[in-house]
């Protein structure tokens, strides 16, 4: 067993959280007990719910809250780095002895549970379903909690605290009314999404745990280890799972926009790769290496570093274009005219997000400030192409002009919403009215005339910045060849 997991064990069992929680919960349930014996009711039930929802949900996940950042600040990092702990299993150590005691809080209401079962007017089958839910909601907002806990500043991991404290919150206020109600909605779920819609809630669930998880790992890691290729490969095989999974589901809007969810997903692990450092130890750069060329080519997407982050941006912008145009291709009814706009919409939208995670690299290139680069200077460049573009699209919202509208997309990222501005300037030129026969077909003739431009813009302003990027990460893949030889394995 981990030492990790046993001192969190042995410091979770002994903490206030956990025990205050624990004595309170068993003496708050024990008297109703007493009270109610023998009889039911939503009020009884409703305390019997927030008995399990509040330690589980809310008490336990409060403890992890700045569990990174006290490692991180205070003197045990080096005693951890003797006990040559990876980061990993660190932040895993913490996360299931949390979830561990959120396992024991939840067994230990199920004497209870089955005393409401024999006062009567309960599915107990729901009801154990019921609490496998509200436990699955506690590890996931443990495992948030914990990933973003090595955030420096106490606002930001006070901001983040709240946010998914609410949101756990009313979760639970909205489901324990309605299972004291006994209005379970599982089976109805099930009958409404289907077996795969809930695999495929399931498989983004398991990634988002990971991918915090992995988050706050990264974090700790020493720069031997190498979190970008688990994080990267995971994203890569999620989508692809979580897309067939949506296709095979029963609800329309799971079964039509699962798999871009998916996609939007994954770019988080784009944003984060746009942020890194990069490394070329030994450690590091071997195991491609002694994989030969295809070992080699694929260190070039999956080694950490925001240099093979351009070219795993790059394949995951060029995934989204074709998912979108196989979509459109094979769903749509309507006519020609409007498929082509469709495709020049998805052009136009796939060079503005690519344009959009290398831009802050181009800029920080050109002022050198790549050598500090993380997080924080790739988000600073962002805001800065956002406020010089915001500017412009203030200006048009006044005018509506289509020169400014090509002028706003400057910075890569207003690209993206450069299709619903086309349109709305295609609707103002349209002379006839909204209600007259034929205003939908002049709209969309109006519009494939000016969709070329706005591609070619778009095009342009992402392919400049990206080169520039590029240009500036030349150095970094020199280095990493330079590695490659050193360590026997050739180069590309």
């Amino acid at each position: 067993m981990s030492p990790m997991l046993v001192k969190e064990l042995r410091m979770g069992l002994k903490s206030p959280f956990f025990v205050w929680g624990f004595l309170g919960v068993q003496l708050l349930l024990a008297l109703l007990s007493l009270m109610f014996a023998g009889r039911g009711g939503e009020d009884l039930a409703i305390v019997f719910w927030w008995c399990l929802a509040g330690p589980v949900c809310l008490l336990l996940p409060l403890r992890l809250s700045g569990a990174l950042r006290e490692e991180m600040g205070g003197n045990t990092m080096d005693t951890l780095v003797l006990t040559r702990l990876s980061g990993w299993r660190i932040v895993i150590g913490k996360w299931v002895a949390t979830a561990a005691l959120q396992v024991l809080m939840a067994l230990t209401v199920l004497p209870y549970l089955i005393l409401r079962y024999f006062a009567g007017g309960i599915d107990l089958v729901q009801e154990i379903a019921w609490l496998g839910l509200f436990l699955l909601l506690g590890v996931t907002a443990s495992a948030v909690l914990l990933g973003l806990s090595f955030l420096k500043y106490f606002l930001l991991r006070a901001a983040v605290l709240l946010a998914v404290l609410l949101h756990t919150f009313g979760f639970c206020a909205v489901s324990v009314f309605e299972v004291a109600r006994q209005q379970y909605g599982i089976e109805s779920l099930h009958d409404e999404i289907g077996t795969a819609g809930i695999w495929y809630c399931v498989v983004l669930l398991l990634w988002a745990i990971f991918f915090f998880l992995d988050l706050g790992a990264s974090q700790l890691a020493p720069d031997s280890e190498n979190r970008a290729t688990p994080r990267r490969l995971a994203a890569m095989v999620m989508v692809p799972v979580a897309t067939v999974l949506s296709l095979h589901s029963r609800e329309n809007d799971i079964r039509e926009a699962g798999g871009f969810v998916a996609l939007g997903a994954a770019m988080l692990t784009v944003v984060q790769a746009m942020s890194e450092q990069p490394g070329h130890l030994r450690p590091l750069v071997l195991p491609f290496a002694r994989r030969g060329f295809f070992g080699r080519l694929a260190g070039r997407v999956l080694l950490p570093g925001w240099h093979t982050g351009l070219i795993y941006a790059t394949l995951w912008v060029v995934a989204a274009a074709w998912v979108a145009s196989v979509y459109v291709a094979s769903n749509y009814r309507g006519s020609p005219v409007t498929l082509r706009v469709e495709a020049l919409m998805i052009a136009t939208v796939c060079c503005g997000a690519l344009g959009f995670f290398v831009f802050p690299i181009g800029l920080a290139g050109i002022f050198r400030k790549l050598a500090a680069w993380n997080f924080w200077w790739w988000l600073a460049g962002t805001a800065i192409g956002a406020v010089v573009s915001g500017i412009v699209l203030a200006l048009w919202v006044l005018f509506k002009s289509t020169g400014l509208m090509l002028l706003s997309m400057v910075w890569p990222g207003a690209t993206i919403v450069a299709p619903a501005m086309a349109v709305e300037i295609a609707e103002e030129q349209v002379e006839t009215d909204y209600f007259t026969s034929g205003w939908y077909e002049g709209r969309q003739e109006r519009v494939l005339q000016l969709m070329p431009a706005v591609v070619s813009a778009a095009l342009i302003s992402a392919a400049i910045w990206w080169l520039v990027a590029l240009w500036f990460g030349r150095r970094e893949f020199a280095r990493l060849r330079a590695a490659e030889r050193e360590i026997g394995g050739g180069s590309l």
